[in-house]
């Protein structure tokens, strides 16, 4: 079970991902360019949420493997992404 600050690191993280989201939704940009900044940010997201679950390397195996399936699926849905 994470401590608290892992906890609260990961609601950080989380949040963080959705503040970037909602906030690159409402700039007057290209698709193609919000969907190279989602990915860019996904990317840390990822990055940052492995870090998180450094004590706990099995779950952190875990979201990786989950994390980077799902990715996958995305890409091979839309391959623009």
């Amino acid at each position: 079970m994470p401590c608290a600050s892992e906890a609260d690191e990961s609601k950080g993280a989380f949040l963080k991902l959705a503040e970037f989201v909602l906030k690159l939704s409402l700039e007057p940009l290209l698709p193609e360019t919000k969907c190279t900044a989602t990915k860019a940010q996904l990317s840390v997201f990822r990055v940052q949420c492995g870090r998180l679950m450094t004590l706990n390397p099995l779950a952190q195996a875990d979201f990786l493997r989950c994390f980077d399936q799902w990715n996958r699926e995305k890409l091979t849905l839309n391959p623009s992404l």
